[in-house]
């Protein structure tokens, strides 16, 4: 019997060595050799990714759905809020544009306004990239495509906020208007040799072109958006870009072709008493830098601007607005090394001071970046501020 047994083998799982792993013709189907071990827990799988792509959806579904409830709820929400007392000096903080949507965005501005002395909003009205904020009706702006991009609910907003007492300050970027300068006809710098767009750096570079203001197309244009601001709630119009272009290509561009057209500087002065005569009763500030402010600018100004028909000079002594180191007084100021406030106590002084040869014959708007220079101002004897949060 011994001599009788055979060896036992092993029965064979599959008729080759490799076809335990090869795929049938049924396409998912394990034909030969393949374990039932593995064909599980290749079904437990795909049916754990299922579930998991169906939750996956549902829960998206629900945010989203959310979203849309909160974006559409009354603009009005749950927070109160109440202008301080305007008793002629303007304390304003600026509103993002995310924030005239409405929905959340407005609900935490309206929280910031309820812990600040605010008594008036800065609204960007028109954008350096010449977009509109407010329902414009100017044939150009419709034309250009201006007004496309409009919040939903900035109307409502500035209707809530004004509601509210706070007064609706308008800023407008003058010049600085990159859909404008390139779409209206006319409006914009040119190149001297093509006479085509210009723009202040190569297009590689992101250059950017500007509205032209010997361009009776670009100035009408502006002041019809002044025009319009106020007539949708405005209570004071605030200029910025009120000057010519800079940048690395400025020396080929083309502003007139009139060998006897006014300097620059009477142009840019021209068109300042033309945005205060459309303002009506409605004050009008102009914004600068404040070191073209303190020492005027050639290249922006043709000279300065400090003493033009606006009501108000808006002057900005945020760490944005400095782009190169400059001196007054004695003192350089470097872009990467100074202080705001050392900088409040040498200017202030000046552009109130009437023996000082930067005072100015008309009242000042501070632009800051922080409510804590909100006292140093006030121990100057400057009560009005604007607040205007730097981007981070």
């Amino acid at each position: 019997m011994f001599f009788n047994s055979k060896p036992h083998k092993p029965r064979k799982r599959s008729y080759y060595p490799f076809s335990k792993n090869y795929p049938g013709k049924r396409g998912n189907s394990y034909d030969i050799g393949e374990s039932r071990t593995r064909r599980e827990r290749d079904e437990r799988n795909n049916i754990i990714f299922y579930v998991s792509l169906i939750l996956i959806f549902i829960a998206s579904f629900i945010i989203f759905s959310v979203a849309i409830k909160l974006s559409k709820r009354p603009v009005s929400g749950n927070a109160e809020i109440n202008a301080a007392a305007f008793d002629g000096a303007y304390n304003a903080v600026q509103i993002s544009e995310d924030a005239l949507e409405g929905g959340i965005a407005y609900d935490l501005f309206k929280t910031e306004l309820a812990g600040s002395n605010a008594n008036a909003v800065a609204i960007d009205f028109k954008t350096a990239q010449g977009n509109l904020n407010f329902p414009c009706k100017n044939e150009n702006a419709v034309k250009i495509g201006a007004v496309d991009d409009m919040p939903s609910r900035s109307v409502e907003i500035i209707n809530d906020l004004k509601k509210h007492n706070y007064k609706i300050i308008a800023r407008i970027y003058c010049f600085e208007d990159r859909r404008a300068a390139a779409l209206i006809s006319g409006a914009g710098v040119r190149e001297k040799d093509s006479g085509t767009v210009w723009l202040d750096n190569s297009a590689q570079n992101d250059g950017n072109p500007w509205l032209n203001p010997y361009s009776p197309a670009a100035v009408n244009y502006i002041l019809d958006i002044i025009k319009e601001s106020i007539d949708c709630g405005a209570d004071m119009i605030l200029l910025n870009s009120v000057c010519f272009p800079s940048g690395p290509k400025i020396s080929s561009a083309v502003f007139t072709a009139d060998e006897n057209a006014k300097p620059g500087n009477e142009v840019l002065l021209d068109f300042i008493k033309r945005a205060a005569n459309a303002c009506g009763d409605i004050p009008l500030a102009v914004h600068m830098p404040s070191d073209k402010a303190l020492n005027g600018s050639k290249a922006l100004y043709g000279g300065t601007i400090i003493n033009s028909a606006a009501d108000y000079n808006a002057i900005d002594f945020t760490s944005a607005c400095v782009t190169a180191d400059f001196e007054f007084n004695g003192t350089v100021y470097t872009k990467d090394n100074f202080s705001e406030n050392s900088l409040i106590q040498a200017a202030v002084p000046a552009l109130t001071d009437k023996g000082s040869n930067a005072y100015p014959d008309k009242e000042i708007i501070p632009i800051i970046d922080d409510e804590i220079y909100v006292s140093a101002l006030e121990n100057l004897g400057i009560y009005n501020y604007i607040i205007i949060k730097q981007a981070k």
